[in-house]
């Protein structure tokens, strides 16, 4: 029916003689248009509608059914072995794009984000970092980042199943390390996605972030690095007498001193926290010996940083996209991408429409992060040039107050003002104390406040 009638309008436009009287000029102006307008539909048909009910977004339809094959030992340099589960899609097609992640705290947790990516064509290798479950070695905090990742990076893209052009993706620790295997500059890591991965920044800026927040001033951050330590740290799991969720007094944990043995003291694991904190205040030989970025540091890696404000370490993440943009040696440098959300650690993608962070609302900050992170794979993995990464502004975030997303082509946007808060104290309660307000107007000289 559709082909007679197809016909039908074709003989007619012959015998009403329209058809003679168009152009070649005429012609090539249609057909560009029309050819324009594909490519402006493929461009924006990845764009999708964020869910009634108020949903998060949930990732895309699988493509492919997904097979683990499970504790794949890669070796090291060094001869360790590193277990590793590898996912991989079931079609006839021989070769892929390949993404890694790294992780401390068991690779069998992260299925679900292996196989989301697997579903979408790629092979997904996921890896107990050394030390750690199946993985052979001794456990050091970020120990082996950049040699292990970069010896993983060349195992994956010399396989069979390989095209050779390997992704990394994770957040937390799975993105710090991403940061350390970008300063390794291996040919093969052609894009990352890196969440929340300012710890990974040691001496470059003098940010220290994360365990060495504390290396400037030599106070150590007991509340986040103590207590990573003890759940997450450990170098020997069997040897664990108290595991952190059987501490009965905190209190009596965080005023302990000396703080270096306090692990040790509370019958808990063996860890590197008397070896981190006894190098406090300077911080610099632990930590710049255990791969964190360095201001000598260079890149050849485009890269998604994605972070949150409610996270603690937003600050460094905003300072490595700059950092690397500055600090690329190729084309990478001008793909240094951020998105900040209103979220909290590792949260972003989860937000659901009337979301609050403690006690402030923050509208509708769901941003689907499943069809970024797909988009930017396809393009710098699998060749996808229509899909506008190369058009998105290098800054995206999220105005509390305001509740709207933004974009900008630096941090701070141009325009940006700033302004002086200070702790509010009731005038009439003459100890002094802290109200725990702020206001713009700055204390009188008679005003104290009790420490």
């Amino acid at each position: 029916m559709e082909k007679s009638l197809y016909t039908q309008i074709y003989v007619s436009s012959w015998r009403y003689n329209v058809w003679p009287k168009v152009t070649i000029g005429h012609f090539l102006l249609l057909l560009s248009m029309v050819f324009c307008a594909v490519l402006n539909t493929h461009a924006h048909a990845t764009e999708r509608v964020k869910p009634a009910n108020g949903d998060a977004y949930a990732p895309p339809a699988a493509k492919y059914e997904v097979t683990i094959e499970r504790n794949v030992m890669i070796p090291m340099r060094d001869g360790v072995e590193l277990a590793t589960d590898i996912y991989f899609p079931t079609d006839k097609r021989s070769r892929w794009p390949v993404l890694l992640s790294r992780t401390p705290y068991n690779k069998t947790r992260d299925r679900s984000n292996a196989e989301f990516y697997a579903g979408q064509g790629y092979v997904v290798a996921v890896q107990d970092v050394r030390g750690k479950f199946a993985s052979d070695g001794l456990y050091t905090v970020s120990g082996g980042s950049r040699e292990d990742g970069y010896d993983t990076v060349s195992w994956l893209s010399e396989q069979a199943w390989s095209t050779g052009k390997i992704g990394t993706y994770g957040c937390s620790y799975r993105g710090e390390n991403q940061y350390m295997l970008m300063a390794a500059k291996h040919p093969n890591h052609v894009a990352a996605i890196a969440e929340a991965g300012g710890g990974g920044i040691g001496s470059a800026g003098g940010y220290y972030s994360y365990f060495g927040e504390s290396a400037a001033s030599g106070v150590p951050a007991l509340a986040s690095g103590m207590g990573w330590f003890w759940r997450s740290g450990l170098k020997h799991p069997s040897g664990q007498t108290k595991k952190s969720s059987e501490v009965e007094d905190w209190n009596a944990v965080y005023n302990h001193l000396p703080y270096s043995d306090v692990i040790r003291e509370f019958k808990g694991p063996q860890t590197d926290f008397d070896a981190y904190t006894r190098d406090l205040p300077a911080g610099t030989q632990w930590l710049d010996g255990h791969g964190f970025v360095r201001d000598t540091d260079t890149f050849r890696t485009p890269a998604l940083h994605v972070n949150s404000w409610f996270d603690f370490s937003m600050e460094s993440v905003v300072f490595a996209r700059e950092f690397m943009e500055k600090k690329s040696e190729n084309r990478a440098g001008k793909n240094q991408y951020l998105i900040a959300s209103p979220a909290g650690h590792c949260d972003s993608a989860d937000l659901k429409a009337g979301d609050q962070i403690g006690d402030l609302p923050v509208g509708d900050a769901r941003y689907d992060y499943y069809r970024l992170y797909l988009d930017w794979f396809d393009y710098w993995l699998k060749g996808a040039k229509s899909n506008g990464v190369s058009e998105k502004p290098k800054v995206t975030y999220y105005v509390m107050g305001a509740n709207e997303w933004r974009t900008a082509e630096k941090w701070p946007p141009v325009g940006t003002e700033y302004l002086a808060y200070y702790f509010s104290h009731d005038d009439a309660d003459r100890a002094g104390h802290i109200d725990g307000s702020l206001v713009a107007t700055p204390p009188t000289a008679e005003a104290s406040v009790e420490a």
